[in-house]
């Protein structure tokens, strides 16, 4: 006990901002879980599938928007956490380039909707999920948050707008044809985020800046690999959900919305202790104080597999009002994802990232989205496979266990674990 206090002592900024982040990761994930068998009920499984699908196409946006930013501001900002006047010219510069990256969006939006008939039968929705998902990533500053390890009042901003949020969604959505409402609220509780984080900042004395071509431009470079690794890594999970619309339907991105939501809580668990103690792995590079993290998270991961056998099938007749069936199998498949996302997450983020190996995070990622591409076009079209969402999750197991593997072989070669 008396060890374990010291621990505590000696890592107190470390146990504080995992503590506030844990609020934030709780409430996000957990108030859509709440939210979820009302959605379900009153828009029905067909519609709410239509909702998620606008969020997987919208996403590759917002992973344009976000371009890497999300971990290199983060790391510059930890490593000049005493120079005010250098953290505004960093922050000025990310602001202003995914402003950029937010208004092409926007016209590549309106490009899509003249071709493609699901984005033109329901422009409103798509345009309202983009201006919710990418003013929130342009203008929430979390990488500063994160960068000086201040996390008190983030959390109470993030508490208030999914509140605000949480009691809208049942004050406004009534009927089936209601769906266009729900990245609204959403839009209108992210406003009120940014507003407060922006106000935050500014008592920070940070102030905004006209950032100059070359900062701009040095910010994009050092971004962009690891924009293209997200970028790869969302192909990835966000195409899933598009093949399974189009090769299936809307009822089985339900279906499959469901199991990622539940496969989630342990996911976000393992995000808030690599996000926690990203900032110190950047400043201290201690070797064994990771592979001591490492293990440990692979046995949280391991114990989250035994949970979902035990109280996965309670959990979805709970959260769907028993209206969806046989999701249960597809749960005990796809948790196999947890300790393969766990483990590649650790050895990017807080191994290779650390260290600077940013374009293996890339190199592992793009491999990957590849294996995951070439293997749905080979069980597709030249076997002939009649796929089912079984096959879906199978081939993306796939793709993680490469991800993870490749990240892993790479950590060996150059000796960092």
């Amino acid at each position: 006990m008396n060890k374990l206090i010291s621990i505590i002592k000696n890592n107190e900024k470390l146990v504080k901002n995992f503590s506030y982040l844990s609020i934030i990761k709780i409430v996000t994930l957990f108030l859509p879980l709440f939210t979820y068998p009302y959605l379900l009920k009153t828009l029905g499984q067909s519609n709410y599938g239509l909702l998620i699908y606008s969020q997987a196409v919208v996403g590759y946006f917002v992973i344009f928007v976000n371009f890497g930013f999300s971990i290199t501001t983060t790391r510059e900002i930890s490593q000049n956490r005493d120079n005010l006047s250098r953290i505004s010219e960093i922050i000025s510069a990310t602001y202003f380039a995914k402003v950029l990256f937010f208004v092409i969006s926007l016209l590549i939006l309106y490009l899509l909707s003249i071709y493609i008939n699901d984005i033109h039968q329901h422009f409103s929705l798509f345009l309202y999920t983009l201006l919710w998902l990418g003013l929130f990533e342009v203008f929430f500053p979390i990488y500063y948050f994160q960068g000086v390890e201040k996390m008190k009042y983030i959390t109470m901003v993030t508490l208030a707008s999914r509140v605000i949020f949480f009691i809208c969604i049942f004050i406004f959505i009534k009927s089936k044809n209601d769906y266009v409402l729900f990245p609204i609220i959403n839009l209108a509780g992210s406003l009120v985020g940014i507003i407060c984080s922006l106000y935050i900042l500014y008592k920070d004395g940070i102030r905004l800046i006209k950032p100059s071509f070359r900062e701009t431009i040095y910010h994009i470079k050092s971004s962009y690999v690891m924009g293209l690794a997200l970028g790869s890594n969302s192909l990835k999970s966000n195409l899933n959900l598009i093949l399974i619309k189009n090769v299936l339907s809307f009822n089985e991105v339900a279906v499959f919305d469901l199991i990622s939501k539940l496969l989630n809580i342990a996911n976000t668990v393992i995000d808030l202790i690599s996000q926690t103690v990203f900032p110190k792995l950047a400043k201290e590079k201690n070797k064994k104080f990771f592979l001591k993290l490492l293990k440990f998270v692979t046995i949280i991961s391991m114990a989250m597999i035994v949970l979902y056998i035990a109280f996965g099938n309670m959990a979805i007749n709970l959260l769907s009002n028993n209206q969806i069936k046989n999701a249960y199998p597809v749960l005990i498949l796809m948790s196999v994802m947890v300790p393969i996302y766990s483990i590649g997450t650790m050895l990017g983020r807080n191994c290779l990232n650390v260290y600077g190996y940013d374009r293996y995070v890339l190199y592992s990622m793009i491999i990957s989205s590849v294996i995951y591409i070439l293997v749905y076009l080979l069980l597709k079209t030249i076997l002939k496979v009649d796929f089912n969402i079984y096959v879906f999750v199978s081939v993306y197991l796939l793709s993680f266990f490469v991800d993870t593997f490749y990240r892993y072989i790479i950590c060996k070669k150059e000796k960092l674990i």
